[in-house]
């Protein structure tokens, strides 16, 4: 928690630096009066609210860069740089590649240094079974299925076969046979009539 103190003479007086977080400072409000022995006095205010402060990376290192610390430098071409410290400035300005030297994070991910206590952390997901009712069907039923001994199954499949065959059997003598008589009748109504051919037309064209 960060106490300030705004006066009216001057800017900013910090009174406590009591951390709560990193990110955030709780500033308190409230009106106050303060007189010196000389008689002269000013008026004042201390603000209480939270303001989320926001963290920098360091462009060398890669390392978070917290308020209130580290370095920044502005180049002639107006791009502003944010370094951890005054070792990570000196090695980006005299052009030390950071993927190269071993305490950067750049260096770390390149190297693969830390990852496995990540892959150890992850979850593995366990796909669990789950036994569904089908339309018709009960979940007991479905389970006594499958459950069959094979030699049961093919019992089973052998008595559909046979009745299978019972039943076209059954089919095909039910059929009757067509009388000759009535073969022959169809057969005459089938042959075509010779068609007779008309006389030409006499003349030329109309």
């Amino acid at each position: 928690m960060f106490c300030i103190i705004l006066y009216t003479a001057q800017y900013l007086v910090l009174l406590n630096l009591i951390y709560t977080s990193a990110k955030s400072i709780i500033i308190i409000m409230l009106p106050f009066a303060v007189g010196s022995s000389s008689g002269s006095s000013f008026t004042g205010a201390i603000f209480v609210g939270t303001v989320t402060m926001k963290l920098e990376l360091c462009n060398f290192s890669g390392y978070k860069v917290y308020p209130g610390h580290g370095k920044r430098y502005a180049r002639t071409d107006c791009k502003v740089f944010n370094f951890l410290n005054s070792k990570a400035q000196s090695l980006f300005l005299s052009r030390r590649n950071p993927r190269q030297i071993s305490w950067t994070v750049l260096y770390r991910r390149k190297h693969r240094k830390g990852q496995q206590d990540e892959v150890s952390k992850r979850r593995v997901r366990k796909s669990a079974k789950v036994q569904k009712t089908i339309v018709g069907m009960a979940l007991t039923d479905i389970l006594a299925k499958r459950n069959q001994k094979p030699e049961v199954r093919k019992a089973q499949r052998e008595q559909a076969i046979r009745a299978a065959k019972e039943v076209k059997k059954a089919k095909a003598a039910s059929k009757k046979p067509i009388p000759v008589k009535v073969q022959q009748k169809s057969q005459k109504q089938r042959i075509a009539k010779p068609m007779k051919m008309q006389a030409p037309r006499v003349g030329g064209k109309r």
